[in-house]
């Protein structure tokens, strides 16, 4: 068995696309074949179409795996945490406008630079939901001795009907550009003044916009909405990419994001 250290560094499976006719049950059996990852598995993780993320194998094994999916007709890459931090550290947008052929961007530390819209190749766009309990201050004596609580059953039942469930929504949009740059807007972040007339009320549809704004200003750019179908592989929590805010940003999210912009800039160059 790998160390946690060497574990970390071991590349994931990325499948873009299956032979054609085949099914998950061909697939599995071709890839488990090769003894990295048992067949059971395989036919789990494959219960979607591709393109899809697999679980991280043995070095070793990683590139006959890709090697034989490619010569029957299937594509896809591996890929490890390395190649998700080498997209660049994550600058996050305050705000920005659209120039000619630029892209005029004010970072969250008051830095500006500007970006040409032609550079643009990837945008990645999510609707992240997270439940949050609160548990309201219990005004009435705690012990045991002490009424109302008769028992400890009790205290715990009378704590638990304060707990309230809430859910956070965040907008989110990714950009990257060929040269190497990330770039994040952050619905609650954000000012929205490239949207003008446009600018509408509440994150959702003000960042609605700014998606089909940014797709009509960087045509050559992928836009991707399909973060709600995508199903994490085990150890996506371990990424740990610059600017990537530990306690408040969505691990999966940014994980989805940087596979889906590997994804596309490697079918678009084959």
């Amino acid at each position: 068995m790998p160390t946690t250290a060497e574990l970390i560094t071991w590349p994931f499976l990325s499948v873009v696309a299956w032979p054609e006719g085949w099914d998950r049950t061909s697939v599995a059996r071709l890839l488990g074949g090769f003894g990295a990852l048992d067949t059971a598995t395989l036919n789990l993780r494959l219960g979607q179409k591709p393109p899809m993320v697999l679980d991280r194998v043995d070095p070793s094994a990683a590139g006959a795996m890709i090697a034989a999916l490619i010569d029957r007709g299937g594509d896809g890459f591996p890929f490890t945490f390395d190649d998700l931090v080498r997209l660049g550290p994550t600058m996050r947008i305050t705000d920005l406008a659209v120039g000619e052929g630029t892209l005029d961007i004010t970072l969250h530390d008051g830095l500006e630079t500007s970006v040409r819209s032609a550079t643009v190749d990837v945008l990645v766009r999510a609707r992240i939901v997270t439940t949050v309990t609160r548990v309201n201050p219990v005004r009435r004596p705690m012990t045991l001795s002490s009424r109302p609580y008769r028992s400890h059953a009790a205290m715990k039942d009378a704590i638990r009907a304060q707990a309230t469930k809430e859910s956070q929504t965040t907008e989110l949009l990714d950009l990257y550009t060929s040269d190497g740059s990330a770039y994040r807007i952050d619905g609650h972040r954000f000012g929205y003044k490239a949207l003008g007339a446009m600018r509408g009320y509440g994150d959702k549809a003000n960042m609605d916009s700014m998606f089909e704004l940014l797709t009509h200003v960087c045509p050559d750019a992928v836009a991707d909405t399909y973060y709600e179908l995508w199903r994490p592989p085990p150890g996506y929590q371990k990424l740990r990419v610059p600017g990537m805010k530990a306690a408040g940003d969505d691990p999966a999210f940014t994980f989805y994001s940087r596979w889906a912009a590997l994804t596309y800039r490697h079918v678009m160059m084959a």
